[in-house]
């Protein structure tokens, strides 16, 4: 339990830690893709071009694919029904994030000059609430994770 801007300021030196955190580690560059639990989270090949066929592995597993003569999207048992693409952008989407779905993937297509890589995280979310009291001079600080 910390007093009003001793607790403002704990959680701002919190937050700066962290952010520091990732960026020092290399956490935010490109081929680091966060995503929430539970939320949407989206995979793009940073090269724009007309797809005429797709593949996204998963530690190097097919986990989906899209032809273009066949124009359905083929996804593996553990995306069923969470999976979506964009074959104009070959943009993938996940819905309802899980934390296994953390790992390497890889975008592969015809129309791409390489195969593309990207690292998958599954980041909990976390709500903070405060209450203060201005008679008291306290604030508490609850934190949830989900």
């Amino acid at each position: 339990q910390l007093e009003g801007s001793e607790a403002g300021c704990e959680l701002g030196f919190y937050l700066i830690h962290l952010f520091l955190f990732f960026t020092d580690s290399g956490m935010c560059e490109r081929n680091n893709i966060f995503g929430l639990r539970n939320e949407s989270v989206t995979l793009s090949p940073s090269h724009k071009t007309k797809f005429k066929d797709i593949t996204l592995k998963k530690n190097k597993d097919k986990v989906a694919e899209w032809l273009e003569n066949s124009g359905s999207l083929w996804n593996s048992i553990s995306f069923k029904g969470r999976i979506t693409l964009d074959p104009q952008s070959g943009t993938f989407t996940i819905l309802r994030a899980e934390a296994s779905d953390e790992g390497q993937y890889e975008i592969e297509s015809s129309s791409l000059p390489a195969s593309e890589s990207m690292t998958l995280h599954i980041v909990p979310q976390l709500y903070i609430h405060f209450i203060c009291t201005v008679f008291f001079h306290i604030c508490l600080i609850g934190i949830r994770i989900f």
